[in-house]
């Protein structure tokens, strides 16, 4: 439980930055009335990795069980190449995180302001895949799915 309570800790307080800094940006220029379609993308974002890990766990729990846990493993093995490559290119890109998402914005806001909900869907569902990605092997591992969400859902509330 302690592990899916980080994992949603991490990812949500990543999904969390992003769209404050979009929100932010916005009410900086005085530009209010568009902050709505950041919460359109945000929350189709949200729809669509619970739909995405409904799957994999559908998925998973229709094969026989060597299959099954041959796809946990390289599940694991995929989150645990995730959580490396993403260590590494935080390093070197989170400083210039703020510049590019407001870079996004003024492109988006000079085409179409319904643009700012793809901005908005593209920074989060990044975010709310990987947590479907990591979730899944934690909980094979924990036991129990139940408890497993449960951290997930914790730490989730704790990071907005």
């Amino acid at each position: 439980m302690v592990s899916s309570l980080l994992v949603g800790l991490r990812e949500g307080l990543e999904a969390s930055l992003i769209v404050a800094i979009l929100i932010a940006y916005l009410v900086k220029r005085d530009l209010r009335s568009y902050i709505p379609r950041v919460w359109a993308g945000t929350f189709a974002a949200i729809l669509i990795s619970i739909a995405a890990a409904s799957i994999l766990y559908a998925t998973s729990n229709e094969l026989p069980e060597l299959q099954a846990e041959i796809f946990a493993g390289v599940t694991s093995i995929v989150a645990a190449g995730l959580i490396t490559w993403l260590t590494f290119w935080m390093a070197t890109h989170a400083r210039a995180m703020r510049q590019e998402l407001h870079s996004k914005m003024d492109a988006a806001l000079t085409g179409s302001s319904y643009a700012l909900a793809g901005v908005a869907f593209f920074a989060v569902i990044r975010e709310g895949l990987e947590t479907a990605i990591f979730m899944f092997p934690n909980s094979k591992v924990a036991g129990s799915a139940l408890q497993s969400f449960i951290g997930l859902a914790i730490g989730l509330v704790i990071s907005v």
